[in-house]
């Protein structure tokens, strides 16, 4: 199988780490992910007006339009939720999103990735199951309730 060509490994072998990035390149590829989203949220947020226009105009069409999804779907309630699964979807759609892209990799194309996000949903959702039922979350997510 031929390798493909990745500009940020290309990039890394020039600056003397290419052993680094040939071994992990969705690393590599993960921070390109987070330094553009810094940068676009900066751009966004650089002059936040009343009237948006721009990159805000923009940012706002995508978060209103998620949190008003979330909040039909899970109700008020479920509002505090949003800032987890917002970051989540963005960062996944994003993670997606860059390996149409010809010379860029998909991070979330790497099980190391797609499972560390997992990790935290998984450990956020027992949390809150614990927050909001208290100890019997616990019996009953692990069958020792009777019925």
């Amino acid at each position: 199988m031929e390798h493909p060509y990745l500009f940020f490994v290309k990039l890394f072998e020039l600056i003397g780490l290419g052993h680094f990035a040939h071994t992990y390149p969705h690393v590599i590829y993960t921070w390109v992910i987070m330094i553009l989203l810094i940068i676009f949220s900066a751009i966004a947020t650089k002059k936040i007006t009343i009237i948006p226009s721009g990159a805000q105009n923009f940012f706002e069409l995508i978060v209103s339009g998620m949190e008003d999804f979330m909040v039909d779907i899970s109700g008020e309630e479920g509002r505090w939720l949003f800032p987890l699964v917002a970051t989540v979807f963005i960062y996944v759609a994003a993670c997606n999103l860059i390996g149409l892209i010809p010379g860029f990799l998909p991070p979330s194309a790497n099980l190391n990735t797609t499972g560390s996000v997992a990790l935290v949903v998984v450990v956020f959702t027992h949390v809150i199951g614990i927050k909001c039922h208290g100890v019997k979350y616990i019996k009953h997510f692990l069958g020792l309730c009777g019925g």
